[in-house]
């Protein structure tokens, strides 16, 4: 410390301006002057009054920042204590039904991390609800529809048979005749149930993988000229454009052609009579594309949502005497996504189009 006519060690008084030892008060000024620091000390008898006021001015200061601090730490407090209520009142909110509350999110802590998680939550609960009302009517749809595709052919089949067993016939080849498209329900019926169980089995999750590694170009050749003969007989023409080129693709044969089968007679059952049915191939990047086209007047632009449905059929084909139970592209949906690949329809100016995008090999 610095003694009175010695030498003042000027960095100590500019750290403690109050020397206990000799009871002064000291200050030290600077002052630049030429580019030179020049440090001026002035010297004060700390006279007890002097003393006293000091430590009262401190311990003033030392309670104005207590008090400073209990006002800020209380209004925080309320502040985070009336979002806390307003988090419960969303909470009652979304517990009585309503999923579509505002949330507001204030600031960058725990409590915002929280009112996030509401939201999330809130968001999650309404589309489960959506999805479980959307399942809900595609059962009642689906009975309907299944009443009315078995309906129609029990009735037939009990007016042929009917006739059969009174004898209102004329001869035995007549006869027949009722016999035969009696059956031909009969096998109408039991193609739909093979169908549903078809689609049942795509459901449940089978532990063993038949995928194997495939050519699916020439897969898709192949089926194409197998249905050119029942397209040629029904007025339609395919026209291809398949690569030559190899392109493959992990799916599972029997299932893949089963999907192919669907397509391509849908294509024969719904285009217009003496048109062509275009079948095409494109390799992308890490994709196979296939398109298969057709001039439709039975499905229209509305239907390409709700074709994949199980028995959806357009109001038109449902109307028309094209047989079919609305199973088919169910099944070339499940299979498809199934083999890790989309599929997807589109109308474009009288076209109506399916696609079906798998992973490459």
């Amino acid at each position: 410390m610095p003694k009175k006519g010695g030498h003042i060690e000027v960095d100590e008084l500019v750290s403690d301006s109050y020397d206990e030892e000799c009871g002064e008060y000291i200050f030290v000024y600077t002052k630049s002057v030429e580019k030179m620091l020049y440090y001026i000390v002035f010297r004060t008898p700390a006279y007890p009054e002097y003393i006293y006021h000091d430590m009262q001015l401190r311990a003033a200061c030392i309670a104005l920042a207590a008090v400073l601090f209990l006002i800020l730490v209380l209004i925080f407090s309320k502040s985070r204590i009336s979002y806390i209520r307003y988090l419960s009142g969303v909470v009652d909110e979304i517990s009585k039904g309503n999923l579509h509350t505002q949330i507001d999110k204030k600031g960058y802590d725990e409590l915002t991390t929280i009112a996030e998680s509401i939201d999330d939550m809130q968001h999650n609960l309404d589309k489960m609800m959506k999805e479980e009302r959307e399942n809900e009517r595609k059962n009642r749809e689906l009975i309907t529809n299944l009443s009315h595709d078995i309906k129609t052919p029990m009735t037939i089949i009990t007016g042929y048979l009917d006739v059969v067993i009174s004898g209102k016939y004329e001869d035995e080849s007549e006869r027949d005749l009722y016999i035969k498209k009696a059956f031909a329900q009969v096998e109408k019926i039991n193609g739909m149930i093979q169908k549903i169980f078809l689609l049942a089995k795509n459901e449940i999750k089978v532990e063993q993988d038949n995928t194997v590694r495939c050519n699916f170009s020439m897969m898709v050749s192949q089926d194409v000229a197998e249905f050119e003969g029942i397209a040629q007989k029904q007025n339609r023409n395919f026209v291809t454009d398949i690569p030559e080129k190899p392109l493959y693709a992990n799916i599972v044969i029997e299932d893949m052609r089963e999907v192919l089968d669907n397509i391509l007679m849908n294509a024969i059952k719904y285009s217009k009579p003496e048109t062509d049915i275009l079948v095409s191939m494109e390799e992308e990047e890490s994709t196979i594309h296939i398109i298969v086209s057709n001039v439709s007047e039975e499905v229209k632009e509305a239907d390409c949502t709700r074709i994949f449905d199980k028995f959806y059929r357009a109001d038109h084909a449902r109307g028309s005497d094209i047989a079919g139970n609305g199973l088919g592209l169910s099944i070339v949906r499940e299979t498809v996504e199934r083999s890790k690949g989309k599929v997807w329809a589109e109308y474009v100016q009288g076209y109506f189009s399916l696609h079906i995008r798998l992973p490459k090999a």
